[in-house]
């Protein structure tokens, strides 16, 4: 019977893998990461692919003097610590998106409320990479590949 006991031991040890949620998802949540700050942060885009809106001449002016940044787009980048702090967020049963430091969820919501907006949400491309990498990471266990 050692054949089945081996199959046991291998179906144990990927149900064991299926369990650990950031072995699931954490690399999904990484590359959707990856995709969401290039949308908020660079292209200046909400979820639904329109821009999150363009700054006021005062602050534009103020932008570019104290930041040395320049560009009319809403990028939410002023000193880059927003960004910086957005990462995937792991707990003992986890994984998400978010912010490590509540000063920078908040500036979100406000964000959010001021562009009357979830830009921290997903997109759609988001969902579908998310979805699309957590389910190959599934299969693979599944089938003995990782």
């Amino acid at each position: 019977m050692e054949g089945l006991s081996d199959f046991l031991n291998a179906m144990g040890r990927r149900a064991a893998l299926l369990s650990n949620a950031y072995y699931v998802l954490g690399g999904a949540a990484s590359s959707t990461l990856a995709l969401q700050k290039r949308r908020i942060f660079a292209d200046g885009l909400r979820p639904d692919g329109t821009e999150i809106g363009t700054y006021s001449p005062g602050y534009l002016e103020r932008r570019e003097k104290e930041f040395n940044r320049q560009g009319t787009r809403v990028i939410l980048t002023a000193t880059a610590q927003m960004r910086n702090d957005y990462s995937v967020v792991v707990g003992l049963d986890f994984v998400g998106i978010g912010f490590q430091n509540p000063f920078n969820a908040e500036k979100a919501e406000k964000n959010e409320k001021r562009y009357k907006s979830a830009l921290f949400s997903l997109s759609e491309g988001e969902k579908r990479t998310l979805l699309e990498l957590a389910q190959k990471r599934v299969k693979d266990v599944l089938l003995g590949l990782s």
